[in-house]
């Protein structure tokens, strides 16, 4: 065999062998996030609290399906940014406001959540009346899209793969229009985005960007305008 032939099987080998490190890592951090969401789940349930995820939404075409951040996630990511204290957040796609409780312990001034889901809007406002005493907190029940003003009270936006393109240029849009009613710094935390296009589009800077694997659900960017 020629010395040619015997470097395009190693380089052959090589390849192989970081496909298989690159696709265990993937599958190592998807099974620990799914033993820690139900270990999470069942911990809660022992309270009284609902954080199971509900696929009661998956026949229904009305509405999206319920689906939950990965585990520790947000935290990990609001951990690593260390914004200022006093700050406002809220969750876009709040379902039963698991989120919510995950970061309260980040000095914010007030948390809301945006759920379209009736259902999981009730179940949220079950689960913050017993964990969320001491932290002001809003829920509203309706389409984040159709929210204006309700924006203007907040200015940390947490979105998990929310909007299509064409959705997220008008989420975009309506945040430059708060800004202009209610000057402020806003920070948009995204984790699963489609496209970062609509927001070079609209000047939010990529401040951050936290990755634990090259699965989109535990990849997130963090934009500020």
């Amino acid at each position: 065999m020629s010395n040619l032939s015997i470097g395009i099987w190693i380089i052959f080998f090589f390849l192989i062998l970081v496909m298989i490190a690159i696709v265990s890592k993937d599958v190592v951090v998807w099974l620990i996030n799914l033993v820690c969401s139900k270990f999470y789940e069942y911990r809660y349930k022992t309270k009284g609290i609902d954080f199971s995820l509900d696929i009661s939404t998956k026949y229904d075409f009305n509405l999206p399906p319920y689906i939950r951040s990965p585990y520790s996630h947000v935290f990990q990511v609001l951990n690593r940014l260390k914004l200022q204290p006093g700050l406002r957040f809220v969750d876009c796609g709040s379902g039963k406001g698991n989120i919510l409780y995950d970061v309260r312990t980040f000095g914010f001034e007030l948390l809301g959540g945006i759920e379209i889901n009736r259902s999981l809007h009730d179940i949220a406002k079950k689960n913050m009346s017993k964990l969320l005493h001491d932290i002001p907190y809003i829920l509203i029940n309706k389409p984040v899209l159709d929210c204006d003003k309700e924006f203007d009270q907040f200015d940390v936006f947490y979105c998990y793969g929310l909007f299509k393109e064409c959705s997220l240029n008008d989420f975009l849009m309506k945040l430059v229009d708060s800004q202009k009613r209610n000057h402020r710094t806003i920070w948009i935390i995204y984790t699963n985005l489609v496209s970062k296009t609509p927001f070079e589009k609209y000047h939010f800077k990529e401040i951050y960007f936290f990755s634990r694997s090259s699965i989109c659900d535990f990849q997130t960017s963090v934009f500020q305008r």
